[in-house]
């Protein structure tokens, strides 16, 4: 068993990023966000010529169930993956993560990989390359759901070069060791 006050939380954030990867990460939707208040502004004579409105005024808005699919959030969801693929591994290495933790979590982190998408050509090329690798090794039943060795590494590499050419970077946070 690994230890609960370390599991927990990646548990939270397996569940967190999977739910973000189903829902499209839709911030501020129209059931969680408060209603604002809008208050009349009194204006002076000298202040009777209206304003050109402000560019958030005139953007239309945005579908809150539309999944960002840019290079910069498809980067942050990798990071993501990456973090916990990491953590699982170096976390099981030092007795804080079981072998079925960590096989859950590398399972979540597959599910995470396989359903990548982006408008960004250069991140779709990569992300492609990704899912036809997974494609081409599927999941056990039982056991380890994505093998860590050299194929998988390259495509890791061809990930972050995409983000890279796309301005974003890829960077996988370590809980445990240095």
């Amino acid at each position: 068993m690994g230890i609960p006050s370390t599991v927990r939380p990646f548990a939270a954030v397996v569940v967190l990023l999977a739910g973000g990867l189903l829902s499209g990460c839709a911030a501020g939707s129209g059931d969680s966000a408060a209603p604002v208040a809008q208050t009349p502004v009194a204006q002076t004579p000298a202040a009777q010529t209206p304003a050109a409105p402000s560019a958030a005024q005139t953007q239309e808005p945005s579908d809150p169930m539309q999944q960002d699919l840019s290079a910069a959030s498809v980067c942050g969801t990798v990071s993501a993956l990456s973090t916990v693929l990491l953590n699982a591994s170096a976390g099981q290495q030092v007795g804080a993560v079981s072998e079925s933790d960590r096989l859950a979590l590398v399972r979540s982190a597959r599910f995470g990989y396989e359903h990548l998408q982006s408008s960004d050509p250069r991140m779709t090329r990569a992300i492609d390359s990704v899912q036809r690798y997974l494609d081409a090794h599927p999941a056990p039943t039982e056991g380890l759901a994505m093998e860590d060795g050299p194929e998988w590494e390259l495509q890791q590499k061809l990930l972050t070069t995409a983000c890279r050419e796309s301005g974003s970077n890829v960077v996988a946070t370590a809980q445990y060791g240095g």
